[in-house]
């Protein structure tokens, strides 16, 4: 399977835009260009969460009373939980799919 080109971001206003990411630029389908705050884009990392809702970098959720956030592991080569309150703590890729987002680091 091919790795997921789609990303999404927030602009101005604070309205998620989803679609292809070039520079600043999010091209989704409203097959326009919104300018969007490139610290906000996250990238969607092809895997689903317990309820079914496509995780992206940067969402977040909660286990045994940790929160953490979904950012990609660059020594493990893959997509991780990591711990927001306890960093040495973190999620496998694959244990991704058992839990429910909560939000993201940008709410």
């Amino acid at each position: 399977m091919e790795p997921s080109k789609l990303y999404r971001g927030r602009d101005a206003a604070g309205i998620w835009h989803y679609g292809y990411f070039v520079e600043q630029w999010i091209y989704g389908i409203e097959k326009k260009y919104v300018q969007v705050d490139v610290a906000t884009v996250g990238k969607a990392i092809d895997v689903e969460d317990k309820t079914g809702t496509p995780i992206y970098t940067g969402d977040t959720f909660e286990y045994k009373g940790y929160k953490f956030v979904v950012e990609y592991d660059k020594d493990g080569a893959g997509y991780v939980g990591k711990g927001i309150d306890n960093p040495t703590y973190q999620i496998s890729g694959y244990d991704l799919k058992r839990m429910i987002i909560t939000g993201n680091i940008y709410d």
